[in-house]
């Protein structure tokens, strides 16, 4: 079900807020904050209450880096472009790039 959710504006725990150039959404109880540039950059924060308890792109953020590619059943991959599109959502209308940049955005 579509909701929408105004900025400035709280709703069932989600908080949104413009921030810079971000739309930042808070959910507190979980401790997760989502930044969005509105284009392409999307920038997500853990607290405490979630380590060691996610998995995707970022691994299962425990602090070890030998996990960073494993998939939701603890499978290790070594392909990034593999890893990438089994972690790629199917439900968004866009799809991502075949080839990833590999290049460091800072670079």
């Amino acid at each position: 079900r579509d909701t929408n959710l105004a900025i400035p504006g709280q709703m069932n725990g989600v908080v949104s807020e413009r921030v810079a150039h971000f739309v930042v959404l808070k959910v507190s109880g979980l401790g997760l904050t989502i930044k969005w540039d509105m284009k392409s950059l999307v920038v997500t924060e853990i607290s405490e209450l979630l380590w060691n308890r996610t998995s995707g792109l970022c691994g299962r953020r425990d602090g070890s880096d030998t996990n960073d590619w494993s998939y939701a059943d603890g499978t290790e991959e070594t392909n990034m472009n593999s890893f990438l599109q089994a972690w790629q959502a199917k439900t968004l209308g866009d799809r991502c790039l075949d080839r990833p940049k590999t290049k460091h955005p800072c670079g």
